[in-house]
């Protein structure tokens, strides 16, 4: 498995871009956390006349969840399927939950061309496919609920799926639009860019060890903040979300000959199903496969630059098996925790001059619940109002 241990494929997770707090300072508005839910929060901020922020970031923008994640932007949820939202918050709520995702998917997608940030953009299809009479059962029900809310998807058969992804374990798909594929790692170090251009005052190892009374301690210095709005994933002990360890694993790079035999040469993105755990995975802007697999409760605290090896083992089998003529050999590999909600919407908490965010789960969502937390903090309506308080 080559330097599984020693590399992250994305990048230097090492190299910092922005300084660390020097001095005490002050500023309206505090974000601690540089992953895609602060940085979209600083955004939305910024878009509401607010000029006054500061971020933090413990180590350096998007090295915790964000920049391990697979770069697979989908409008999808995350705790649930969109049938069940439908079921709970009825149609047209989940429509405005998805309405938001898309919205979301589109500025990304704006900041990245505008900005000019290298991240490897690629728009790509979204595949959900089935191999299984369950998974089949879930796929059709689902497919319906997203003709519903009037979505842009596409039922493929067995032969037409052949087309798209040859594997003969599976035999039958939805075939979703509006994705995007991206370098999870450089996004988030261009937005940040993006956002100290505009103004944003970006600290990078500088630490949260206590905030009392509108004075946040780090290791750097105190900052005197009137409201402070916590994006900390994982890091938050003290909110109603659990931990879940991901790991995803690159092979070496295919040729073209390569990705016409497995279906993937118009490079779309595959979900096996809904249920956990579930492997998903794309072909990134170099014609690697990136496959992942996980979504198994943390017990604990896991090392940093930890490789869950049974995991790696699991995407070594699913290759096998799915593309049993390849030698697909991994070249990198890592494992990351990620934070989720034990509800259906994620977690976003007021309580005075403090706000929490977590729980995503996905980037998208992620955007979505930033850009709702906002619109509460400035005491305005939300299309979301009723999705985030049921």
């Amino acid at each position: 498995m080559g330097k599984k241990n020693k590399t992250i494929f994305w990048g230097d997770f090492n190299q910092s871009n922005f300084p660390s707090l020097k001095e005490n300072t002050q500023t309206k508005y505090l974000i601690v956390g540089g992953g895609i839910a602060g940085l979209s929060t600083a955004y939305f901020l910024l878009e509401n006349g607010e000029r006054d922020i500061v971020l933090i970031e413990k180590n350096i923008i998007g090295s915790g969840s964000t920049g391990h994640s697979a770069g697979m932007l989908v409008c999808e949820p995350e705790t649930a399927t969109w049938t069940q939202l439908v079921h709970v918050y009825g149609i047209d709520l989940a429509r405005k939950y998805f309405e938001a995702q898309v919205s979301a998917l589109r500025l990304i997608s704006q900041i990245i061309k505008s900005e000019e940030i290298n991240c490897d953009l690629m728009p790509q299809e979204l595949l959900m496919i089935a191999d299984t009479k369950i998974s089949k059962k879930h796929l059709l029900k689902d497919y319906q609920t997203r003709l519903s809310m009037k979505r842009r998807v596409e039922l493929l058969g067995k032969e037409n799926l052949k087309k798209e992804f040859t594997s003969k374990e599976y035999f039958m798909a939805e075939r979703i639009e509006e994705n995007i594929s991206v370098n999870p790692l450089l996004l988030a170090r261009g937005l940040a860019q993006y956002l100290k251009n505009r103004g944003v005052r970006i600290y990078e190892k500088t630490n949260l060890i206590s905030m009392n009374s509108g004075v946040a301690e780090t290791t750097s210095g105190e900052i005197n903040y009137k409201k402070i709005i916590k994006c900390l994933g994982v890091s938050d002990k003290k909110v109603a979300i659990d931990r879940y360890l991901a790991t995803i694993a690159i092979t070496r790079k295919l040729t073209e000959n390569e990705l016409l035999s497995i279906g993937l040469a118009d490079l779309d993105m595959f979900i096996d199903d809904e249920r956990r755990s579930f492997h998903y995975g794309k072909i990134t802007a170099d014609s690697r496969l990136l496959v992942g697999y996980g979504d198994n409760k943390c017990r604990g605290k896991e090392k940093e630059n930890y490789v869950h090896e049974p995991h790696v083992r699991n995407i070594e089998r699913f290759l096998k098996r799915v593309f049993p003529n390849l030698k697909m050999t991994i070249s990198d590999a890592w494992s990351a925790e990620y934070a989720l909600s034990r509800s259906v919407a994620p977690v976003i908490l007021f309580d005075n001059n403090k706000v929490t965010i977590n729980g995503a789960g996905t980037q998208l969502t992620s955007v979505v619940s930033a850009s709702y937390a906002v619109s509460k903090i400035l005491g305005k309506k939300h299309s979301l109002d009723k999705f985030f308080v049921n």
